[in-house]
């Protein structure tokens, strides 16, 4: 690299046009990871990595427009950031907030260990807190969720992602692991009722 902060790589497609990115995690002696915004894909589409010339001034943020938050939990420990530039950092939040420690072996970078147990004991509650993101939705009744995620225990009705204080809140959403299933998931919106159940990947088994 001609700029020792990568700062002139660029990644352009088969017209030649710049793609956005963010560097997640670089390791300039080993593997890099790096999200690189693409339009579309074809069988024929070509991606071509670019160093060695002028710094390209580039908002690693574009690469996620359209996106409300987006988490890579690549920090150490401390607050997840949000890339998108939203602001929506996730805030540990919890009874032992300091066993939320960043996990190597996650499949695309670092992951977070996110340690929790029921009542009130070590660990409890633990969780990653995301302020109030209403702004930015203009369809609240339409949205995606996407993310990788491992667990140690599937006992108590894990829930990995949730915008509820409780399963029957009138308002919010939540996704939840059935109490003893390491498979079955249950998509909940404004009521205790679950919309949707579907069998997913082994959530106790390898990335």
């Amino acid at each position: 690299f001609a700029e020792s902060d990568y700062s002139d790589l660029v990644f352009v497609d088969s017209d030649d046009k710049f793609l956005e990115y963010e560097v997640d995690t670089w390791d300039a002696s080993g593997t890099s990871l790096v999200w690189v915004r693409v339009p579309s894909l074809a069988a024929a589409s070509t991606i071509t990595c670019r160093y060695g010339g002028p710094k390209y001034k580039h908002k690693p943020e574009k690469t996620w427009a359209g996106y409300i938050g987006v988490w890579h939990m690549n920090e150490a420990d401390g607050n997840a950031v949000d890339a998108t530039g939203h602001g929506l950092n996730g805030v540990p939040t919890g009874f032992n907030t300091a066993l939320m420690v960043s996990d190597t072996t996650a499949p695309t970078g670092r992951g977070r260990v996110n340690q929790t147990v029921t009542g009130s004991g070590t660990g409890a509650s633990n969780r990653l807190s995301v302020p109030n993101y209403n702004d930015f939705i203009t369809d609240h009744s339409k949205f995606t969720l996407s993310g990788w995620f491992k667990s140690t225990d599937k006992t108590g009705y894990p829930r990995p992602l949730s915008r509820k204080n409780a399963y029957n809140d009138g308002t919010g959403w939540e996704v939840q692991y059935d109490n003893g299933s390491a498979t079955s998931v249950s998509v909940r919106g404004s009521d205790g009722n679950a919309a949707v159940t579907l069998n997913g990947p082994d959530s106790t088994a390898g990335w």
